[in-house]
């Protein structure tokens, strides 16, 4: 049971309505993260533009950028971003073994040597305190990484700082179709919604 109610689509503003249902049209599904955020619509707002500035000119390609996110949700311990996180990887081609591997990154061969260094970023940044130094930043640009790429990187590892935050206090519910993918890939390491299932 979530610790804040999400707001019901005929709740919503006109301008918060159309948003979800453009989301929706993304994703297949009403977001109970955004449609709890909506009790501030501004609040809601800034999340969204934060999301889709950060998503919508990546320097970096997507797949590596929901990689360091689903590490980020790991590390947070927050099984509502992990679902979506492991759902955005499927949804941009990523095979089924290589988001179970995240956590072998560093000694699987299915990582290349660019998604390694952006993955030890996240390890190192996603811990509190964050444990990133020069050498993650170093080793980023020694695989040819530049400055507007770390930029992109470090957005979504902090993006997920506060989506892991949000949804893992608040209880937020994870919607069917995540639940259903995590379920299915990441079920069998553990994975179940714990305190995210619908009530």
């Amino acid at each position: 049971m979530p610790n804040i109610w999400p707001l019901t689509l005929d709740e919503l503003t006109p301008e918060m309505r159309e948003r979800m249902e453009a989301s929706c049209e993304r994703t297949g599904y009403y977001s109970n993260a955004q449609l709890t955020l909506a009790r501030r619509p501004e609040v809601a707002k800034a999340v969204q533009n934060l999301q889709q500035s950060i998503g919508g000119s990546s320097t970096v390609p997507m797949q590596t950028m929901f990689m360091v996110a689903e590490l980020t949700s790991k590390i947070a311990g927050c099984r509502h971003c992990q679902s979506h996180a492991a759902k955005n990887l499927s949804q941009q081609g990523v095979d089924a073994n290589k988001i179970r591997a995240i956590w072998e990154y560093q000694t699987s061969d299915l990582f290349d040597d660019r998604e390694r260094a952006a993955l030890d970023l996240a390890l190192a940044a996603a811990q509190r305190p964050s444990m990133a130094g020069p050498e993650q930043f170093d080793r980023l640009r020694d695989v040819g990484y530049v400055e507007a790429e770390l930029v992109d990187l470090m957005a979504m590892i902090s993006l997920f700082g506060f989506l892991t935050c949000w949804n893992d206090s608040v209880a937020t519910e994870t919607e069917t179709a995540p639940v259903e993918f995590a379920t299915e890939v990441l079920g069998g390491m553990g994975w179940e919604a714990g305190k995210h299932a619908a009530s």
